[in-house]
């Protein structure tokens, strides 16, 4: 049961990720609300963007995975532990995000 859980929330995450990154477009740009186009993580051309966008969908997936993994016996005796803990792991990820956005339209 607890383990249908996990894996159902990890799926979850997933598939929102892949969501969120196939809704900003092939094409890397998103638009400021000034409207002027900017590349996505501040890297020219659209397959950079790509690639910046498939790093950081890995940096939110890769280490609560491997975590998960690697402490599995901790995580199937403690899942909501393991659950907030990955939650506020991606919730980290949102304000660094954030403070980056911010940052660079200071600039």
């Amino acid at each position: 049961m607890q383990h249908h859980l996990l894996e159902t929330t990890q799926n979850f995450i997933l598939k929102q990720s892949v969501k969120a990154f196939a809704h900003e477009g092939s094409s890397g740009a998103v638009k400021r609300t000034s409207g002027s186009p900017v590349e996505w993580g501040g890297m020219a051309g659209a397959s950079s963007g790509l690639a910046a966008k498939a790093g950081v969908l890995a940096l939110g997936l890769v280490p609560p995975a491997v975590a998960g993994t690697k402490f599995w016996p901790a995580v199937t005796r403690h899942p909501l532990i393991a659950l907030t803990l990955a939650v506020l792991y991606e919730l980290s990820l949102l304000a660094a995000s954030f403070a980056g956005t911010v940052f660079r339209d200071l600039q």
